[in-house]
């Protein structure tokens, strides 16, 4: 059985963990040979181990969804082969699900999300494979070349370089050179076009022999190579002395000698590693040959895992530009609290929080939807969400939803501010006149905007309202139903700011109203005292400034 080494693929793995917030196990028949995050309890369970010992008795990707302690986990795993071989091991992802919907489905192999895994798992497990292969042909190749002392020390300097998932131009240049030195020639190249880091890297003697332009004369002696030349099935050409070659007796005066061994890995071809020497006293060897064709084997692995490497973390990318994506739909403060957040406090909940909320409304919508196109009632709303977005997020407000026709802002969440109340009064102030810029834009079609702004303050329940698959940030309670019945007393007068008593009381020394005295709030329910804004007050030095 093959031994697992993980090194190079724990941070991977553990990166993925974080992102995909799922838990990554890579077991064998003797327990967890590794674990990414905080449900290695779950390893315990008989079903996990069950799942985990179906994986490695069978080749390739598998599922299963396992109820535990009332709890839905989705298991996925994929069995860990090398050279074709399976190691007995397994590498594992779990994570929690609490939708039965989604269980069966899952199941089934009928989500997104089940064939994502699928194809991450594959990438993964080939990238593994790679990684132990290059590890197992080098040390092969390394007990083979053990008896010539130069030759080997050199071989297991390179390629303990070489065995790492990226393989930059210095690197590469570094063991080119080694080579070079010791297999004492006149010039060596690596040319790669289909790896554009390293896609043309030569090292030679001053003054070699007169080659003006190395670069062009290494790509007359690569395009001279016969194409029906037998030694190139096994990926080399070999010339020991120029001038019995008529084709290469043209490209130099001077005898010289030449080798060229493909970089190559199953059916990719990366490009040619090549050397020349004048002194034909000397030919190119067998263990020379051996050296350069495992120098090249372990290049084109390299390659591939890099090529490899680069998917997975595009995809680690992806996932992240998503993530961000969604970010534009919950305000920046909002996610600064949850990322700042413990993972185990991510879990739905709320906080009884002194705020204030703000409704904006756009007076005459069904008759506007009704003349308009649906496309240009995009563009009109869109353009009214913009300006109106802009001046609450100035005013340190969040946006908790768009109401289709108006917008509920709130004012002292997540984070509190000093004075919420004039916040939002000085945005619905703000509001009114920007409904002049909003109404200069949308006159091409036809049409003009009026609006009514309630504006409410007092307690509520703030916070993560949901469940761990759709959570949202939001205020609930009596205030919030007072706010919508106070944007009923807008109605009575075209783009107007209405306040309850609640905020009237905190900025009475800054903004000039009018009393509207007591209202039957929702029939005859409630009453509420009612305040128009009229403007801003012209104070001398006031404490607060807007």
């Amino acid at each position: 059985m093959k031994t697992i080494n993980l090194e190079n693929f724990s941070d991977l793995l553990t990166r993925l963990s974080i992102i995909n917030q799922e838990d990554y196990f890579v077991l064998n028949h003797s327990g967890v040979l590794y674990a990414s995050g905080s449900n290695l309890q779950i390893t315990d369970e008989p079903k996990f181990s069950l799942f985990s010992k179906q994986v490695m008795a069978h080749e390739g990707f598998s599922h299963t969804i396992c109820k535990i302690d009332s709890e839905f986990w989705i298991f996925y795993g994929h069995s860990l082969t090398i050279q074709e071989e399976l190691t007995g091991s397994a590498l594992v992802a779990c994570e929690k699900i609490h939708d039965p919907d989604l269980s069966d489905r899952a199941a089934a192999g009928k989500t997104p999300r089940t064939k994502h895994m699928a194809g991450l798992f594959g990438s993964l497990v080939l990238i593994f494979d790679q990684k132990w292969t290059s590890d197992i042909e080098a040390e092969e190749y390394a007990q083979e070349l053990s008896r010539n002392f130069e030759e080997n020390y050199l071989y297991s300097k390179i390629i303990s370089h070489m065995k790492s998932i990226g393989l930059s131009n210095a690197l590469f240049k570094g063991i080119l050179k080694e080579i070079f030195n010791t297999m004492q020639v006149d010039l060596a190249f690596a040319i790669m076009p289909e790896y554009p880091e390293n896609d043309e890297t030569i090292i030679s003697k001053t003054g070699i022999q007169n080659i003006k332009d190395q670069g062009q004369f290494i790509h007359l002696l690569i395009n001279s190579i016969p194409v029906e030349n037998t030694s190139l099935g096994k990926q080399f050409f070999i010339v020991n002395d120029s001038q019995a070659d008529m084709t290469y007796q043209k490209l130099h005066p001077n005898p010289f000698r030449f080798l060229a061994v493909m970089i190559k890995r199953k059916n990719v071809f990366y490009g040619w590693l090549g050397f020349l020497s004048f002194n034909i006293s000397r030919i190119f060897v067998n263990s020379e040959l051996k050296l350069l064709k495992t120098v090249t084997s372990s290049a084109a692995v390299a390659m591939e895992n890099s090529n490899l490497y680069a998917e997975s973390i595009k995809a680690v990318q992806k996932e992240g530009d998503l993530r961000r994506k969604f970010q534009k739909y919950v305000p920046e403060m909002v996610v600064d609290e949850i990322l700042n957040q413990d993972v185990k406090d991510l879990m739905p909940r709320g906080v009884s929080r002194d705020l204030t909320l703000l409704n904006v409304d756009i007076r005459g919508y069904s008759m506007m939807s009704k003349q308009l196109r649906p496309e240009d009632m995009l563009v009109v709303i869109n353009y009214f969400f913009r300006i109106m977005g802009k001046i609450i997020l100035k005013r340190r407000g969040i946006i908790d939803k768009y109401l289709g026709d108006g917008i509920l802002a709130i004012f002292g969440a997540p984070v509190e501010t000093p004075h919420p109340e004039l916040d939002a009064t000085l945005a619905a102030m703000e509001m009114v006149t920007g409904l002049e810029d909003v109404n200069n834009f949308i006159k091409r079609y036809g049409i003009q905007l009026n609006i009514g702004v309630s504006i409410h303050a007092g307690e509520a329940i703030v916070g993560n309202i949901g469940f761990e698959n759709k959570m949202e940030y939001t205020v609930i309670g009596d205030m919030v139903n007072n706010t919508f019945l106070l944007q009923e007393i807008t109605k009575e007068k075209m783009n107007s700011v209405m306040i309850s008593k609640a905020v009237h009381e905190k900025i009475a020394s800054f903004v000039r109203v009018r009393s509207l005295g007591k209202r039957m709030m929702g029939g005859k329910e409630s009453q509420m005292e009612i305040f128009e804004v009229l403007g801003r007050k012209h104070l001398q030095n006031p404490a607060v400034r807007g």
